[in-house]
């Protein structure tokens, strides 16, 4: 007897479906032209400074995977000079390894050798950081004159670059400031900034302000950012928290988080207010800015602006140490971890029931309470006097007194000393009339409200 046919699933039709888009994608690599692949590397892998219809490719921007095989194949079947060094600048993208910098350095070579002019960039700008060869930043000023020359923007910016790391030299360092400008005033993008950050770092605020002003005329937020740290660091906080306001709005994760510290402390003319400190951090944290992610930590761990979450400053926190805070760090271990992990440690239920009482075999109207559980306590105790309730017919004062105390598993925790119709009148006077017991899972501590209470962090 014949099965009877089994029925396509919807499964089938599409591991199906993935199986005929497998083969029409090998069929499409292995029948694409030589041309296609040389265009293909070149919309993915061509440097700005190559002025094409294209517009090219920051180098922060390129799909290495996608590129690196463009290139390759179109290396491999035309040869050509643009192709080897945009297959050798495809190579340097990404996080190369020791095999990927000494490939791109041939390639770059090939393309130097036969004379493509931006080769000459992309070789200065392995011997300027070392990348698979020896560092040489000299071979890569003499690499880069022709480019200078003509004032190719990106060769203009690695010469400054190089320039302003000469410490010590003050001659050099000026230069490097003068081939920045001009590469600012050749629409490079952030050159102006670079300078600003230069001189912000050279301990020289006034010529850092100089230079994020143009930055800021240029409309790069980053402008806007230097100008409030430069007058930060003169002490102008007024204008700070102008800068500071301004950037934040525009999404700088720095300035939102240095914002957020003007807010905290109430600085430069801002009204001191944790509300908006907290949510300028949270906005720097999101960012991934590690000052913001400390800020925002310790709000929520002390209760500054947010009611206390200890699990949520976790989080903030461990994302500032990951980023190597150091007071982040300090906060996280001695503090926030250990209240945390108790938090997650903690029993779900009540820890009323953890409280025993004890009368004493020789004394009924003496009782002990006891941590019966086996974990840590925090109890607040609440007592009054006999005698104290007397003076406070007269008075009107609460002579009630409550302490809040720590008490380890299966341990005491406070004793009343009562009276009954038989006690001397001494004993009555000096008796206690209440003791009211409040019992949270360590580390919660009770708060009392009225004749309730309720387990807090």
């Amino acid at each position: 007897m014949n099965a009877p046919p089994r029925s396509v699933s919807r499964r089938d039709i599409a591991v199906l479906a993935g199986v005929l888009a497998l083969i029409a994608a090998i069929l499409a690599v292995t029948h694409k032209s030589p041309t296609a692949w040389a265009a293909e590397c070149t919309r993915l892998a061509a440097h700005p400074d190559e002025r094409l219809a294209t517009g090219g490719v920051p180098i922060s921007n390129i799909s290495v995977a996608e590129a690196r095989t463009a290139c390759r194949t179109a290396v491999e079947k035309l040869d050509r000079p643009e192709l080897h060094y945009r297959y050798g600048r495809a190579l340097t993208a990404g996080t190369p390894t020791d095999a990927d910098k000494a490939l791109a350095f041939r390639h770059a070579q090939i393309a130097y050798d036969r004379q493509w002019a931006m080769a000459a960039v992309l070789l200065a700008n392995i011997h300027a950081d070392g990348r698979g060869v020896p560092l040489n930043p000299d071979l890569a000023l003499r690499l880069l004159e022709p480019a200078i020359d003509r004032s190719v923007p990106s060769a203009l910016w690695l010469a400054a670059s190089i320039e302003l790391r000469q410490a010590g030299n003050a001659a050099r360092q000026e230069r490097g400031v003068a081939l920045m400008e001009r590469a600012g005033a050749g629409g490079a993008a952030g050159a102006y900034a670079y300078i600003g950050d230069f001189f912000l770092r050279s301990g020289n605020p006034r010529r850092a302000i100089a230079a994020y002003a143009q930055a800021d005329a240029a409309g790069e937020r980053e402008g806007a950012y230097g100008l409030g740290m430069a007058h930060n660091q003169l002490r102008q906080y007024v204008e700070a928290a102008q800068h500071y306001q301004r950037a934040a709005n525009l999404g700088l994760p720095g300035a939102q988080s240095a914002l957020a510290f003007y807010f905290y402390q109430g600085r430069g003319g801002l009204r001191q207010s944790h509300p908006d400190a907290l949510a300028w951090a949270l906005r720097a944290s999101q960012g991934g800015e590690r000052d913001g992610q400390y800020l925002a930590g310790y709000m929520y761990f002390h209760a500054e602006g947010v009611a206390k979450d200890a699990l949520t400053a976790e989080r903030h926190l461990q994302l500032a140490v990951a980023q190597n805070h150091t007071e982040a760090r300090r906060l996280y271990e001695q503090q926030v971890r250990p209240f945390a992990t108790a938090l997650r440690q903690m029993p779900s239920g009540s820890a009323v029931g953890c409280v025993e009482t004890r009368t004493s075999a020789y004394d009924r109207n003496f009782h002990e309470y006891f941590n019966r559980c086996s974990h840590r306590l925090n109890t607040q105790v609440c007592s009054r006097f006999l005698a104290g309730e007397i003076f406070s017919l007269f008075d009107g004062r609460n002579r009630e007194t409550c302490t809040v105390r720590q008490v380890p598993a299966q341990a005491y925790i406070d004793s009343r000393f009562g009276a009954d119709e038989n006690s001397s009148i001494l004993r009555i006077a000096i008796s206690q009339s209440h003791v009211w017991i409040a019992s949270c899972y360590f580390p919660l501590t009770p708060r009392r409200e009225g004749n309730q209470f309720s387990c807090v962090q």
